[in-house]
Order: C-alpha cells, then sequence, then structure tokens
C-alpha cells in the first residue's frame, strides 16, 4: 500500500527583527560589519578568533607570523588597530571573521548539556561526547536545547543577542520538525484544526502550531509542523494531545528537528559541525 500524501500550504510570517547592540559583543559584531572607522587591536582580534591565547598572538606577532592574507605585509606589533573585517595569516593559516551560527547534527539519547551536571543521575550521554573544530572551541554555546529523545539541528551561537532572539516566544521564528506518529487518522484535518485553529491544552498551557504536511502510512504517520515556542517535549505532548480521543495509542515514536527561522538541517551527518550557509547566514545576520 502506497503512503498517502497529505500536503498542506505553509507560509513562514514575516520576520520584523529588531536591533540591539551590547558593547560586550562589540568585537563580535565588528566582524561581519566590516566598519571602517571602529578599529580594534590586533592581538585582541585574533586571539577572539581563536584558536590562540592573546599571549600567544603576541608572541607569534613578535616573531612575524602574522602577515597579511598575500604575505607583502608583516604585522610586528599587537597594539596596532586593525579593522576587525581583515583577513590574515596567522603562522601561515588564514586566519577570517567567525561566523554567528553552526549547524550541529544531535543524535538521538543525547543530552543538551555541557560539563558536569548533577540532574545526570544515569551517566547518559551529552554534548562533550562531540567537539567543536579547535578555531571555534570555547566561542559558541548552544541555542536552547533539544530533548534528550530528540534529534536533529542544534544551533550553536557566537552571539548572544541572537540566541535570544532565536529562542524568544515573540520573535515567532519559526521551528521545523518531522515526527513519526503511532497509529493513522482517518481524516488529517481534525490535527490540523487542533494544532492550528483550537490549540491543544498540556501542562505547560495553551499550544498553536502549522501543520506543513502529513503522510499516511499501513501503521503510523509522518507528521511535518512547526512551533514558535520551544517547551520541554511540547511536539510530543501537542501531537499525543490532539490525537488521544481518536487514536489509541497516538506517541511519537521518532522526532527530528529539521529547520529553524532559514536554517536548515539539510543533509548534515549526525554528530557534525558546520558552518550556515551564504543564503542562511543573510537570515542570521537579520536578526541583529
Amino acid at each position: 500500500m502506497l503512503p498517502l500524501i497529505v500536503s498542506l500550504p505553509f507560509r513562514l510570517p514575516p520576520l520584523t527583527p529588531t536591533s540591539s547592540f551590547s558593547s560586550s559583543l562589540l568585537t563580535t559584531r565588528l566582524y561581519h560589519r566590516g566598519s571602517n572607522n571602529k578599529q580594534i587591536r590586533l592581538d585582541r582580534l585574533l586571539s577572539n578568533r581563536g584558536p590562540h591565547t592573546r599571549s600567544q598572538i603576541t608572541t607569534l606577532i613578535k616573531t612575524r607570523r602574522v602577515t597579511s592574507l598575500d604575505g607583502t605585509e608583516i604585522f610586528n606589533s599587537p597594539k596596532i588597530k586593525v579593522s576587525p573585517s581583515t583577513i590574515f595569516k596567522v603562522n601561515n593559516i588564514i586566519s577570517k571573521p567567525l561566523p554567528y551560527i553552526l549547524k550541529f547534527n544531535k543524535p538521538k539519547n543525547v543530552l543538551t548539556s555541557i560539563g558536569p551536571n548533577e540532574k545526570n543521575h544515569f551517566n547518559r550521554s551529552t554534548l562533550d561526547a562531540y567537539k567543536l573544530p579547535e578555531q571555534y572551541e570555547g566561542k559558541y554555546h548552544p541555542v536552547g536545547r533539544l530533548d534528550y529523545e530528540t534529534s536533529g539541528l542544534l544551533l550553536w551561537s557566537l552571539d548572544g543577542d541572537i540566541t535570544h532572539k532565536i529562542l524568544s516566544p515573540s520573535s515567532e521564528i519559526q521551528k521545523v520538525y518531522s515526527a513519526k506518529v503511532n497509529g493513522v487518522l482517518s481524516d488529517v484535518n481534525l490535527l490540523v484544526d487542533r494544532i492550528e485553529n483550537e490549540g491543544v491544552q498540556t501542562s505547560e498551557g495553551l499550544h498553536f502550531g502549522k501543520i506543513i504536511q502529513v503522510v499516511k502510512n499501513e501503521k503510523d504517520m509522518d507528521v511535518k509542523l512547526s512551533i514558535t515556542e520551544g517547551k520541554h517535549r511540547q511536539i510530543r505532548r501537542m501531537l499525543f494531545n490532539a490525537m488521544k480521543g481518536e487514536l489509541e495509542d497516538p506517541d511519537v515514536l521518532e522526532l527530528k528537528r529539521v529547520k529553524v527561522g532559514e536554517v536548515e538541517l539539510g543533509e548534515l551527518e549526525e554528530g557534525e559541525f558546520i558552518e550556515v550557509l551564504d543564503e542562511e547566514k543573510e537570515w542570521v545576520e537579520s536578526l541583529l
């Protein structure tokens, strides 16, 4: 029996970001704005890019290991002021501005936690098992969480303001999930109406979402939907409660996040990090 695919019209709401600026993020912000009238010390700029400490950068500068990209200019003072958008060679390795956001494909059964966690009573696997590339280590943080049993797109951010904007429900940024649900509804419009119009009551309150696509299989359904919040186990609870009167046991068997805003998981392998694509980068920078 071929699966029945029910596609539903879906449009992301227009994004209307507000501008915010934190002085503590001056260096990071300037990396991307390429401002020529805002310059900072060379040692500070290069140490912020990593992986070297500021003292290590100072040593490299004094030993003539920091040059222009084409190698024609040697920088011999850590105090020199430079444009944050400048690309250098440090010890013959290219040093360029860091991206605001990295993509990570979180495997199932991994806690979204870093370092010691007193709540991890069963010694479950955490994000510590997946190391950031050396040039990013110690500079990025996870944007929110994915539940232990949920896999998929987890963003890592260099910028606290961008993190806040993505996570805030007031930003109405869509997070898209793909779920496999036990059981098959005879009429998927019932699910659409409850998720989109009536709202679904959980212990966290009344929640709404958007149904993008429903694929009916023989014994289960593949449901793609989006929400703008991110409460604990929210998708699982919404789908279960929306169908519990229609199906005997509408548990979510598998759940994967596939998109946040305009950033997509794509074909990224589990446990891997990657920079956002150019078109995704434009959306990220629109949040500033």
